[in-house]
């Protein structure tokens, strides 16, 4: 299914601050996003066998469809605190082969924040690009943060960078 034109074609975006709540010691994780991604699923963080492992937030303009094929714009941002607690270990977990082509990746370094950078491209029915940050504190690594970023358009490619510019996890 092909976004809504105004996915893809809106106006420029209007930036807010959104938190979740703490999860297991973890948070409130903060980030800066579009106002137009209205669509929040703030569900906490589990992994394969159900077990809540950290907080998260979804947001796009629908946080479900974004959430299963990363075809729209929207962001996925969660940390745990459960092993492993190794970057590569992490950014292996989320591997979009299959539905999008990997891209190159890069050191990833902010001032709270170092790790990797994952681009994807040609990713779901819409061919958009995904960007995946699985990064660790840089004082001490008692957690993993991963920012997933889906675009379409050079609007998202603004947001993707006021989300890595803002995101951060109370710990």
């Amino acid at each position: 299914m092909p976004p809504d034109p105004s996915v893809v074609d809106g106006d420029d975006y209007s930036f807010v601050d959104d938190s979740s709540p703490a999860v297991l010691g973890l948070g409130p994780m903060r980030l800066t996003l579009p106002s137009e991604w209205t669509s929040v699923d703030e569900t906490a963080w589990s992994n394969a066998a159900g077990t809540v492992i950290g907080p998260r937030i979804i947001a796009s303009s629908d946080a479900a469809r974004f959430a299963a094929n990363f075809d729209i714009p929207g962001v996925y941002f969660a940390a745990t605190a459960e092993a492993p607690l190794d970057v590569a270990a992490r950014q292996a977990e989320f591997d979009l082969t299959g539905r999008c082509t990997k891209g190159g990746s890069n050191l990833y370094e902010d001032e709270l924040y170092s790790g990797t950078a994952q681009t994807w491209t040609n990713c779901g029915t819409t061919n958009g690009t995904t960007s995946i940050v699985v990064a660790t504190p840089r004082e001490n690594a008692t957690f993993v943060a991963i920012v997933i970023v889906t675009m379409l358009a050079a609007r998202d490619e603004e947001a993707r960078e006021e989300i890595w510019d803002s995101f951060v996890v109370e710990n």
